[in-house]
This record gives C-alpha cells, structure tokens and sequence, in this order.
C-alpha cells in the first residue's frame, strides 16, 4: 500500500496499484485483488492524470492541481509500453512513502521528452527546478532493477508505478 499525503489539505489517500507490466500490454490491464489501482491514463483533454479507484463502471481520477472527477471507464485511453522497456515484476505493497507535497502525475510522453538523451538502461530523476519539482509522483521509463536508489537528492526509480522524486519526502522505505 502506498500512502500519499497531500500537502495543500493533508487529505491522506491509501492507493495500491498493479505490480506486473508486460510488452505491449495496456498499463490499466493488469489486475490485482484489490478495488484500488493506480494506473497511468490520458483523458480526452490529454491532461495528465491518474486513476486512484476503480470500478467496473466509473473511475475516480486525481489530477496536478488535487481535484478529483468520475468518469466513465469506456472513455479511458490505455498508454502501451514500448517494446524496448524492461519486463517489470515487482510487489508494490513492500514499499511504504510518504509524501508532503503536492501529488503531480505526469504523462507518459511528458516523462519521455524529459529522459531524451539519458541512459538507455537507467533513469535519474533529480530533485530541483532543473528536473522535476521536489515530491512530484511520476512514472519512469527506464529501470535498473526492481527497487527504488536513493543517491544523494535524487531517486532512480522504475516504471509500473508511481514513485517519489524527492528523497527528503521518504518516511519510511523497505523492499
């Protein structure tokens, strides 16, 4: 389970999210035995956002500026990983964060145009105006193993969840 605290209302939300990704394979098609998921997703406006429950029917959306909207499943878009991307199998409910900042999912081509030109094999994202903003969430492309680095202010983190930048903003970290 992954806790994430909102700095502007400290409203705790508890989300759990898929821990297998596979080539090819729509992030949000990945099940777990849980109603929460937190999956990567683009709506019709291509804002970035991310889905913190779902249902059958509807699911609820968090997006960067802390509001929340239901929407109808059938109008979500799925993102497809590329086929060069790492086979990801990994237990999401091992690791606990804790974050109090303000939660900003970015989207996937947002997090590309960020990494052009870095390490084919590993991303680090740094902590600062120059990279992302400290305690943003996002999804990584690239990774190095399945854990998360903390390296000095920075985390090298892997994609098929949304994971802390800052280190300072980590509470409590276990694998």
């Amino acid at each position: 389970m992954v806790e994430l605290v909102l700095d502007s209302t400290k409203k705790r939300i508890s989300i759990q999210y898929e821990s297998v990704i596979n080539h090819d394979t729509p992030i949000y098609s990945t099940t777990i035995a849980s109603n929460f998921h937190l999956y990567d997703m683009v709506i019709s406006q291509n804002q970035p956002g991310c889905i913190v429950h779902l249902t059958s029917a509807t699911a609820r959306l968090l997006y960067i500026d802390n509001t929340t909207q239901v929407v109808n499943v059938a109008n979500l878009q799925p993102r497809v990983l590329p086929r060069n991307a790492k086979q990801l199998a990994y237990d999401c409910n091992s690791t606990v964060l804790q974050v109090d900042d303000l939660v900003i999912p970015l989207s996937w081509d947002q997090l590309q145009d960020r990494n052009r030109g870095k390490s084919s094999t590993s991303t680090t994202i740094a902590v600062g105006n120059s990279e992302l903003y400290a305690g943003t969430i996002c999804r990584v492309k690239h990774i190095l193993q399945s854990k998360l680095f903390l390296h000095n202010d920075s985390i090298k983190a892997m994609y098929g969840g949304m994971f802390v930048v800052d280190a300072s903003t980590v509470q409590k970290f276990s694998t």
